[in-house]
């Protein structure tokens, strides 16, 4: 008689051929039990009918889960319900992750600094600056209520600042930027405090 195999090895077997989709040759290589008893023990535990039934049920989950999801969209959009539109966004992102293959991260350079003198530098740096967080926002899909409300902020500082400091004539460019302005850049833009 052989060496008796420990109940551990059998259900490890059990689980890579009917969960894992395994062939009995890989099942073999990954527990070291020969196919042809790997072979018994799936004619006595019925594990070809297991397998096809198990398949037949993730089959069946991934139909409901996108027709839940559909139905949560639908409902969502009825009713406008912020909780609803909330749910139907992190379902969305979960299945979108669970979707994409591991993205490779992008690695964002480090801004060098940019020398500012004068109040149209200062515009200019702003939408340099906020055009680097955008795209590091949208590459990395890190984008929340607040990461909004602050792009929304420093758009709006961007926006007087141009107003502002529309140059007129060519003088009026060489004049100096006033110490709040120059730290709402800095905390809004390159998030120094």
């Amino acid at each position: 008689m052989g060496k008796e195999i420990p109940a551990e090895v059998r259900d490890k077997a059990e689980d890579l051929y009917i969960v894992d989709g395994m062939t009995y040759a890989q099942v073999a290589t990954a527990t070291g039990v020969s196919e042809s008893q790997l072979m018994r023990w799936g004619k006595e535990g019925d594990w070809g009918d297991r397998r096809r039934e198990y398949r037949a049920a993730l089959r069946s989950i991934r139909r409901d889960t996108v027709t839940l999801r559909q139905k949560l969209i639908q409902s969502a959009l009825e009713s406008l319900d912020p909780q609803a539109v909330y749910a139907v966004a992190r379902i969305e992102a979960i299945a979108a992750k669970k979707a994409a293959p591991e993205a490779e991260t992008v690695p964002v350079e480090p801004a060098e600094p940019v020398k500012i003198d004068t109040p149209a530098d200062a515009v200019t740096a702003l939408k340099v600056g906020l055009e680097r967080k955008i795209n590091a926002m949208l590459a990395t899909g890190d984008i929340d209520l607040k990461a909004l409300k602050d792009l929304k902020q420093s758009i709006e500082l961007m926006e007087a600042m141009e107003a502002k400091y529309q140059p007129e004539e060519p003088a009026q460019s060489k004049q100096a930027i006033d110490p709040e302005t120059m730290k709402k850049i800095r905390e809004q833009v390159y998030g120094l405090h």
